[in-house]
């Protein structure tokens, strides 16, 4: 094949690739190419992510196949295949067996799914390391190609040489291919985040015409959304709504996708928001002037005014509108009321000296019915006519003062606090009967500001949007009150908005304390268990999402999740019947894909802790352990594996038969035998280093033995022989460390030690709290063991049998809860590989 032509003629190749892969072609990379993850300060993003010219000293001669004809399959097989420690992260790579008689330009994914995929070989046949910190990743952003190109590169074992490369031109597809090959998700390893942040951000402060800075922003990723106000300021997030907005762009807004919604999220808090367009309301006026086309936006064309409309109303929900609420003039739609906007005004189009450029003109309407004034000679002197009357001489309002719309056109009356701007855009486009249509709308928008599934599909979305901008539901606000009594009248009702307050008080589930957090989880599970469908059971599900996003405490991607019933994950009666049983004891259920994987399940949360995890695969099993249990065994066992248990506490130790017998047939893989690879086994292996089985009881073995348990968790990560903890008394540091190794003890945090630069890769650590300090120099304090593995920080507390991550979790929390006054370490070796 001439490759050159082929380089020229494939229009999927941006310059940059031609320009790469005719180097590649005839010499080795240099060390300082674009696949370098080290980030300099780049005066031009394009030649920054572009592979230097290569050395023309450079002796050897390398070839690169480059074409379509590459066995995708196989190849990302046995890449996964070598990425262990069995085979030493080795790949016995010879390029020829990838060698294909069919293009291939994806790879397969489990539910249909696929990841566009175009590798690139080296044709020197050599062993490719494929561990993960032996790859490196680079992202080029090619704008003026309007393509994004993601690369992993593999080098060869013994050198510095690039051996293969993998390339997508989709940020999820990239993360998906980083799942499919074992290295799981990179949206978890913090430098690659920062890498592709520093990148994005990057390209926003280089272009500043409209075409590409839509293309960047709707390609930004969600999660690197959020973290772009590190580097870019809000003044110049909101000079980029400008840009984009100016002009006749009908495809400024395409659904969730859409530049100007993205440049929002980027902003991410509506209060600087509120505050920018309240102090430049003819800014926002000429954003909304300047969106004259329309989208199909959930089936249906919508106006991009009416879009702006609806964010700039939920945004407003997420501010404090106390002083406002008394000062909003009324509204009323339906049953022949109307508003009159004035549509020819033209807003700030209007002269320079028109005091009401950055206003919006509102005038409530009414259509009414009455005499014909002139009759014809022939006509009906009885004949009528409908006419439109003004009530008021109408006002002119900011975009973002704040008004309430009364709705009477359905068969309950409702009122919604909106900012005029919504009203302006009702108005324009004469859409009186779809105001709940709207605000759905806004209600979807939401999900997409705050990174969660789609609220609710029934009832009234106005509420919903309440719940997710954490109104208050003791506020005098008129759309809450009915909600407020309707909560009131149920068994339960008024003790849950007394404990929704106390959050609300606190500022907000985050900070609230274990009794209040349990509250309300059980209380809102008890609550959905008894409620008739609508408004009132949307909004309990949506406060429930928000604790659960706030607290972090489900395994699932956040963008998934949802709060379902029983009735919509079991269809056999019995199954549905033990849902609900569980429900009306307090237990509420998750629906999402787990992190990292391509797996939906479900989750069961009970007063803030998930106690169990199944798919639709699982459900059986699950049925099968959950169905014996009623009354007060169902509460103990909820209890129990909730983990309220008082800090220091054993969490293994039990009475109920189930567990006793999980418990004897878990420590059976462990007997007389050797784990090959111990750290994976350590979930299934913490509750046999302090716990034992007496008479059909476990119990731990001792309550002061934390350094003996130090040392056989040690152990069984080093050799992969599980031993139980002998009792003691509190052991002395040179005690621990002649059992262990390590060196002398330092003072440091969980937080340092979790970062990089302390501990390596698959290094030990053992901890040393310090609780109280006595006058005569004794000290109370308490060992556990930490691991740096796939840069997370893992602890455990054998003694306990807990074992949790560093993360801001409220599982990590009750964790360290324990009156540490401070915290020392020393290394203690490396697990076995």
């Amino acid at each position: 094949m001439n490759y050159d032509n082929y380089f020229n003629d494939f229009d999927d190749f941006d310059e940059t690739s031609k320009r790469t892969l005719q180097s590649l072609s005839n010499h080795l990379l240099s060390s300082e190419s674009f696949f370098s993850k080290t980030l300099k300060q780049p005066t031009d993003l394009q030649k920054e992510t572009s592979l230097p010219p290569a050395s023309s000293s450079v002796s050897d001669i390398t070839d690169w196949q480059t074409d379509e004809y590459i066995n995708l399959e196989l190849l990302v097989s046995k890449i996964k295949y070598a990425n262990s420690g069995m085979r030493d992260y080795m790949l016995e790579y010879n390029p020829n067996e990838y060698q294909s008689n069919t293009q291939n330009k994806s790879i397969s994914l489990p539910g249909k799914n696929f990841i566009r995929l175009k590798a690139y070989l080296n044709s020197k046949a050599e062993n490719v390391s494929v561990k993960w910190n032996k790859t490196q990743i680079t992202q080029e952003i090619a704008v003026n190609k309007k393509k994004i190109y993601y690369r992993i590169n593999f080098l060869y074992g013994q050198s510095a040489e690039k051996a293969i490369i993998l390339e997508t031109c989709s940020y999820q597809e990239f993360r998906d291919l980083n799942i499919v090959l074992g290295y799981g998700d990179i949206d978890n390893y913090d430098d690659d985040y920062k890498y592709f942040l520093k990148n994005f951000a990057d390209a926003l402060k280089k272009h500043e015409n409209s075409e590409s800075l839509k293309f960047i922003y709707e390609n930004i990723p969600e999660t690197i959304l959020s973290g772009l106000s590190e580097h870019i300021d809000n003044l110049r997030l909101f000079n980029h709504l400008e840009i984009l907005s100016n002009g006749d762009d009908s495809d400024i807004f395409k659904d969730s996708s859409s530049a100007v919604i993205q440049v929002f999220k980027a902003i991410g808090d509506p209060v600087p928001v509120l505050a920018y367009f309240r102090e430049n309301p003819d800014k926002l006026n000429r954003i909304y002037y300047n969106l004259d086309g329309s989208t199909e936006y959930d089936g249906k064309m919508q106006t991009n005014r009416m879009i702006l409309a609806n964010i700039m109303m939920l945004f407003s929900m997420f501010a404090n509108n106390d002083k406002r609420k008394k000062e909003a003039k009324s509204f009323t739609i339906g049953k022949g009321y109307t508003i009159n906007s004035d549509i020819l005004e033209r807003g700030i189009f209007q002269g320079s000296n028109d005091q009401y450029r950055d206003t919006f003109f509102l005038q409530q309407q009414k259509e009414v019915q009455r005499n014909v004034k002139i009759v014809p000679k022939e006509g009906d002197p009885n004949a009528t006519e409908n006419v439109t009357e003004d009530l008021d001489e109408g006002t002119q309002f900011h975009p973002l003062d704040m008004v309430y719309l009364t709705d009477i056109s359905g068969e309950k009356e409702e009122t919604y606090l909106v900012p005029a701007i919504y009203l302006k855009a009702l108005a324009d486009a004469e859409e009186w009967a779809v105001v709940q249509q709207n605000i759905r709308i806004a209600a979807n928008l939401v999900a997409i500001v705050i990174g969660v599934a789609t609220l609710a599909a029934t009832g009234n979305p106005y509420f919903i949007l309440l719940a997710a901008a954490d109104i208050s539901l003791a506020g005098a606000d008129l759309t809450v009150q009915a909600f407020k009594e309707e909560i009131a009248t149920y068994e339960g009702g008024a003790e849950f908005l007394a404990v929704w307050e106390e959050i609300y008080r606190v500022g907000g589930i985050a900070l609230a304390g274990l009794t209040v957090v349990g509250g309300f989880y059980s209380g809102a599970a008890k609550l959905i268990a008894k409620m008739a469908d609508g408004s009132a059971k949307n909004y309990l599900k949506t406060l429930v999402l928000k604790a659960v996003l706030e607290t972090n405490i489900s395994n699932f991607q956040r963008n998934t999740i949802k709060v379902l019933e029983p009735k919509e994950i079991f269809l056999g009666a019995e199954y549905r019947a033990l849902g609900n049983t569980m429900a009306e004891n307090g237990v509420i259920f998750l629906y999402g894909q787990r992190e990292g994987k391509f797996l939906n399940a479900y989750a069961l949360v009970y007063k803030g802790e998930v106690i169990e995890e199944f798919t639709k695969a699982e459900m059986h099993m699950f049925y099968k352990k959950w169905r014996n249990l009623q009354g007060e065994k169902l509460v103990e066992e909820l209890e129990h594996l909730g983990g309220h248990v008082p800090p220091g506490f054993s969490i293994v130790e039990t009475t109920v038969e189930a567990e006793v017998k999980a418990f004897i047939v878990g420590k059976k893989q462990f007997s007389n035998t050797i784990i090959k690879n111990p750290f994976e086994k350590m979930k299934e292996a913490m509750p046999y280093f302090n716990h034992e089985l007496v008479n059909n009881v476990i119990k731990q073995v001792g309550y002061e033995n934390c350094a003996n348990v130090v040392e056989v968790i040690i152990g069984f990560l080093k050799t992969g022989e599980l031993r139980v903890a002998e009792p003691s008394g509190f052991q002395p540091f040179e005690d621990i460390i002649a059992k262990c190794g390590g060196g002398r003890f330092g003072e440091t945090t969980i937080p340092s030690l979790a970062k990089e630069g302390i501990l390596v890769e698959n290094e030990i650590a053992i901890i040393y709290g310090a609780k109280k300090y006595y006058p005569s120099g004794k000290v109370d304090g308490h060992y556990f063991v930490a691991v740096k593995k796939e840069k997370r920080l893992h602890l455990f507390d054998g003694q306990t049998g807990e074992y949790v991550i560093f993360a801001q979790t409220r599982e990590y929390g009750n964790f360290i809860q324990r009156n540490y006054k401070k915290f020392m370490y020393t290394k203690a070796g490396q697990i076995k590989q």
